[in-house]
């Protein structure tokens, strides 16, 4: 626990650069850069002349013109599709996912699985930001209040995607607001979006999942394989999404300053499941 504390102090410590800078600049300084790029709705539907469930996206704001530069984006939203029957009780969970694009850009995918607004429908359904920044608080506030509408209307939740779009993205520590229409109240209200002050290796992991999940031997033995760049594959049953992506997020980011450059798929959709037979590293 003491180490833990240590090595949260260190990360903590490397950006006060940064940190100052927004402390500075008060809360309505903004970075130029779009609050997301885009938000998916992921449902599940019975694939054709087969008893199994294939996700597709159902929804995508802004809309996509032209190819998609992310076929993949459904299978991530949905890993553990095949696992999932009708009927069974929707958990709502909060977890996140990393494309690499053939550019080498980063897409990281934030996901929150909630309970279809149809109600002949028992299968859930995924809401997905899709962004170039790495901000797990951030995005987590934007999810809360997507869930929320959710189960108000369509028309609520499309009417808050729109007021939120043209956001810019805050610099740490500092906050945007967005008007939205109360369904409820017919009254325009203040949406308020808080980026944290911990720096951007921190703001997408939560360094306290992988001490509740491996013991100090266990985490011992994974910074070790991460330094040697090993092949490391962690399982986990499918109601635990949430704290496979936030270890292994974490895990990568112990190494500091190291960077870990090989292979990194926080979450592995089973139809994906020959990626591990690789002869290179990855996590």
């Amino acid at each position: 626990k003491q180490w833990y504390q240590r090595r949260v102090r260190v990360l903590k410590k490397v950006d006060r650069p940064t940190l100052a800078r927004a402390k500075k600049l008060g809360n309505t300084d903004t970075l130029d850069i779009p609050f997301f790029d885009r938000i998916v709705i992921v449902a599940l539907k019975r694939q054709e002349n087969k008893d199994e469930l294939v996700p597709f996206v159902s929804y995508s704001f802004p809309k996509v013109t032209g190819k998609d530069t992310s076929p993949f984006l459904p299978l991530f939203c949905f890993p553990d599709a095949k696992r999932i029957t009708e009927g069974q009780s929707v958990l709502t969970s909060t977890y996140s996912f990393v494309l690499t694009e053939v550019t080498g850009d980063k897409l990281y995918g934030y996901c929150r699985r909630v309970r279809s607004r149809v109600k002949e429908s028992a299968l859930p359904q995924v809401y997905c930001v899709v962004s170039k920044l790495g901000s797990l608080e951030l995005y987590n506030v934007l999810l809360d209040k997507l869930a929320e509408l959710h189960a108000v209307s369509e028309v609520a939740v499309h009417g808050f995607l729109s007021a939120t779009i043209s956001l810019p993205i805050p610099a740490p520590g500092c906050r945007v607001r967005a008007k939205h229409l109360n369904h409820k109240t017919g009254r325009l209200e203040d949406v308020e979006i808080e980026r944290p002050l911990d720096g951007a290796r921190l703001e997408h992991v939560e360094l306290n999942k992988l001490f509740q999940w491996f013991t100090i031997k266990q985490i011992t033995e994974l910074f070790s394989s991460v330094l040697h760049e090993r092949r490391i594959l962690i399982s986990c049953s499918h109601h635990h999404l949430a704290k496979l992506s936030s270890c292994v997020s974490s895990l990568a980011t112990l190494i500091y300053p190291l960077k870990w450059e090989c292979i990194y798929i926080p979450i592995l959709p089973r139809q994906m499941i020959e990626a591990v037979t690789a002869p290179t590293p990855y996590l």
